[in-house]
């Protein structure tokens, strides 16, 4: 009826065991949850580690007006999918049961977070806007903990904007980035955190 989990977050939870994040302090960031397929997909994984997924959305899918190279806005994708049901209705009833899931229902660029809320790990997919990527990166990485990991979806995708606005996120904060990681298939780039900030 539908697909709940757009990205394939099993990509993201490899990821995460793979390089052993949960040995790092703090939790999961999610910005840009849709129908919150994949964040019940990261509450379960973390539950075991007792971690919670901070997740944003705004649960207004007309709102991203970004096009990609066909011609189609991200409002015309998140419509069809939705065929006119509730974005937040369906997530709610999804994530139903996990007590790991932070919901925080607001626009990424009015959020702020203290400095004791800390994360390892963040996958960015939220509004495709080169204004959001920063504003989103910026409330990420200013939290992410030494060796931690932000990601973005939709990199080198269809989405020229995106791509150009990651880009120019990469080239700015270079001396900030130990390392990166690219998922070819899935468009998705991983950017880990050294240990100083300049």
């Amino acid at each position: 009826m539908y697909n709940f989990d757009l990205v394939g977050y099993e990509i993201l939870i490899d990821f995460i065991e793979k390089h052993n994040l949960y040995r790092l302090e703090g939790h999961i960031l999610e910005i840009g949850s849709f129908l919150g397929g994949g964040t019940v997909k990261l509450a379960a994984s973390s539950m075991k580690h007792g971690r919670t997924v901070y997740t944003v959305d705004i649960f207004e899918p007309d709102f991203d007006v970004t096009v990609n190279t066909e011609g189609y806005s991200m409002k015309d994708i998140y419509n069809f999918i939705l065929q006119g049901k509730k974005q937040k209705h369906i997530f709610y009833k999804i994530i139903e049961g996990f007590s790991n899931i932070k919901v925080i229902h607001k626009d990424s660029k009015d959020l702020k977070f203290s400095q004791e809320e800390k994360f390892f790990f963040t996958f960015i997919d939220g509004n495709h806007s080169s204004f959001y990527l920063w504003n989103d990166f910026k409330l990420a990485w200013n939290n992410t903990v030494p060796e931690g990991v932000v990601s973005f979806h939709d990199y080198r995708g269809d989405l020229t904007e995106t791509t150009e606005a990651i880009d120019g996120i990469i080239d700015k904060y270079r001396e900030e980035i130990l390392k990166k990681e690219e998922n070819h298939d899935k468009k998705i780039l991983f950017l880990f955190k050294g240990f100083h900030n300049e």
